[in-house]
């Protein structure tokens, strides 16, 4: 089968935390590079890409919630989606009615939303805020450069890990993405950096073979007629404390393991990704 070639840039940087405009301006400044002659094919962001992580609760993330393809996050997309003539995946607090969720929105090289994906297993604290999605979800998105239409596998940070001790061993995440035949997987995170490791080159290390172990469903599955991939956008940087752990990464899952390429723990910058579809 004829492959082609499709070109992904995640980003890795520190938004500033319940200032989106200053956010906006971080992520601008690392995109004024590209221009549609880049043939950018997806730009991810990280999770909750411009409004930061850390809130105390419902109301406190409130200020911040947008209503789906209503807000500035929403008219972001568009703008630059149109610039670049590329899909753009951002995150961002979502409200509907009364009721919160972390959501991944997913909007095409045009500006119409392809997908809304509300994460389905939230991290401890956004308990305090959000509720969880309904179910995890893929999308089959026409990727006008290549003619090809791409089945992405979507999720957000904490889907990838568990939320009660019974659901460890069963990576309900992946085991989906390989059940339903996700060709290209795209995450975006905040994941904490632990302090486990004081060495940044380990720290980057253990936390890209980290989220590879939890894809063996993926990896060791039987299915070994199409390249697979995997891409996380993770931010960096500090708030109220807590600290960031980049390490930003992109994998080949079958029809071997390979580590492509990765961004530092630290590092504010782009991962460029060039995949064999």
């Amino acid at each position: 089968m004829e492959t082609s070639n499709l070109k992904i840039i995640a980003l890795q940087y520190a938004p500033v935390l319940k200032n989106v405009k200053a956010s906006m301006e971080i992520v601008n400044n690392l995109i004024n590079q590209y221009s549609e002659k880049d043939q950018i094919d997806v730009l991810l962001l990280p999770e909750l890409s411009f409004v930061g992580s850390s809130f105390y609760g419902y109301y406190d993330i409130l200020p911040f919630a947008e209503q789906q393809g209503n807000g500035k996050s929403y008219h972001w997309c568009v703008e630059v989606s149109k610039k670049l003539k590329c899909i753009v995946i951002i995150g961002y607090p979502e409200i509907c009615g009364d009721i919160l969720y972390n959501s991944m929105l997913v909007v095409s090289e045009s500006g119409q939303i392809l997908k809304n994906y509300r994460k389905r297993q939230l991290f401890s604290l956004e308990w305090d805020w959000a509720l969880p999605g309904n179910e995890f979800a893929y999308l089959d998105a026409k990727v006008w450069r290549i003619h090809k239409t791409v089945r992405f596998g979507l999720g957000i940070c904490n889907d990838i890990w568990y939320n009660t001790p019974q659901q460890q061993y069963q990576m309900d995440w992946a085991r989906f993405l390989d059940e339903n035949d996700c060709q290209v997987i795209l995450m975006h995170s905040n994941w904490p950096d632990y302090k486990l490791y004081e060495n940044n080159d380990i720290k980057t290390q253990v936390m890209m073979i980290y989220w590879l172990n939890r894809l063996v469903p993926v990896t060791q599955s039987s299915k070994k007629s199409k390249n697979i991939y995997f891409i996380n956008a993770n931010r960096i940087g500090e708030e109220l404390g807590t600290e960031y752990i980049g390490s930003s990464c992109f994998f080949t899952l079958q029809p071997q393991i390979t580590i492509e390429n990765n961004l530092e723990c630290n590092n504010q910058g782009s991962l460029i990704c060039k995949l064999q579809i």
